[in-house]
Formats: C-alpha cells, structure tokens, sequence
C-alpha cells in the first residue's frame, strides 16, 4: 500500500480522472510515462498532488511500522530504496504516525532514518552477506 508501484498506479489512475499536476507536463501527457522518478521530480518541484501523494504513502508507511516497533521493539530502523529520495516529506508523515499509533514508551526506543545509502541499499548488503559467507573462516 506505499510502494512505488502503488504511488504510479494511483498517479495513472487520478490523472486519468483529470487530477491537474506537473506530472502531465514531465510525461508530455503521456500516463504510461509515469515513473516513481517523475513523482519525485514532480514533488520536488513543489507539485502539491506529488507530495500529497507521497505524504500519504509515509502515512500508511509510519501505521505498519508502528506495528512492527510493537512486535519487535527496534532500535533503529532504516528506510532505503527509490522512496527514500522523497526524505522529509516522506519522514514526517511516518514520524506523526508513529507518535499516533505507538506507545509512548516504545516509541520513544526507535528511531526510524532515511539510509544515506540510496536505492543501492539492499544490494550493498546482499553483497557484504556473500562476501561474509564465502570468506568465513571454516571449523
């Protein structure tokens, strides 16, 4: 529910219904041409359908990660791939969520950060587990 395929296709969807939006002129009127790139760009511009697009997503991100701080209690946790680019207004709307739906007292042991490492993220890490698996020493 706050992925980037679900932020595109609810683009596709609501400028197909005649939502107005700097995303028509970054695709040239072209929906198929949405990307979460161009949703991005287009926030980043200050298009308020953008944001208001994203800051929904980060609103449905900050209830599930509520649930998994009371499930799991974290320390930290950290935020990484192509949404982690939308940064604050994405963070702000999970942190109001957060102080919504968690437990104080809980809430206050996590921290949720957007990864300084970009998109790259997940596969940085794959690779460090593989190369901590092949060159373990053997007993």
């Amino acid at each position: 529910m706050a992925s980037g395929r679900t932020l595109i296709s609810k683009a596709k969807e609501d400028l197909g219904h005649g939502t107005k939006s700097l995303l028509h002129q970054l695709t040239a009127e072209d929906l198929t041409k949405i990307s979460l790139p161009l949703i991005l760009e287009a926030a980043e511009a200050g298009d308020q359908y953008a944001i208001g697009l994203i800051s929904e997503s980060g609103m449905r991100l900050g209830k599930g990660i509520s649930t998994l701080i009371h499930l799991f209690n974290p320390e930290l946790i950290i935020l990484g791939g192509e949404m982690s680019k939308a940064r604050y207004i994405l963070l702000d709307p999970i942190q109001q969520n957060l102080n919504k739906y968690c437990i104080p007292r809980i809430r206050q042991d996590a921290d949720v950060v957007i990864s300084e490492l970009g998109p790259d993220a997940g596969l940085m890490g794959t690779v460090a587990l593989v190369m901590d698996q092949v060159f373990e020493p053997k007993s």
